[in-house]
C-alpha cells in the first residue's frame, strides 16, 4: 500500500512539475550538463515592448513608487499614488478606533509590544459556549 502511495506520488509530482520546466527558459539534459537555456516565447509584441520602454522614458517610475537615477545612487523611492480616497482613509480610520481589534484577534497595542493577541468574538462564543456545556454535563 505504502509503495503504490509513493509511486503514485511520484508520478503526481512528475506531472505537475514538468509543464513548469517547460516554461523555466531550461531543458533538462541530464548527466554533467544537467540543464542547458533555450529561448522563451515573449507574450508581448515588438510594438507593446516599444511603447513600454517610451512610458519608462517618460516617467522612469516603477509601479512600486522606486525611480532609477543611476549612478552609485542607484534607485531612490518617489512613492506611489494613492488610489484611496480621503473619505474612505478617515472611515477606516473611525472603524479602527471603534474595533481596535482586527478580525484575526490581534490588537494593536504599539511600542516594543507591537500587537497582542487577545482573541475575536467568535472564538469568545465558542468558549461561552463549550463553558455552558461543560457546565450542564456536571449536573
Amino acid at each position: 500500500m505504502n509503495v503504490r502511495l509513493s509511486l503514485g506520488l511520484i508520478a503526481l509530482a512528475s506531472a505537475v512539475s514538468l509543464p513548469v520546466l517547460a516554461t523555466s527558459g531550461y531543458t533538462n539534459v541530464g548527466g554533467e550538463v544537467g540543464a542547458v537555456p533555450h529561448a522563451m516565447p515573449s507574450v508581448k509584441s515588438r510594438a507593446d515592448v516599444l511603447n513600454d520602454l517610451a512610458a519608462w522614458k517618460r516617467n522612469p517610475v516603477n509601479a512600486d513608487g522606486w525611480r532609477d537615477v543611476g549612478g552609485d545612487v542607484g534607485w531612490v523611492y518617489e512613492g506611489r499614488a494613492s488610489t484611496t480616497t480621503r473619505a474612505a482613509v478617515i472611515q477606516e480610520l473611525m472603524q479602527a478606533k471603534r474595533n481596535p481589534v482586527s478580525a484575526d484577534g490581534w490588537l494593536d497595542v504599539g511600542g516594543e509590544a507591537g500587537a497582542v493577541y487577545v482573541g475575536n468574538r467568535r472564538e469568545a462564543s465558542d468558549a461561552h459556549a463549550a463553558a455552558a456545556l461543560r457546565s450542564a454535563a456536571r449536573r
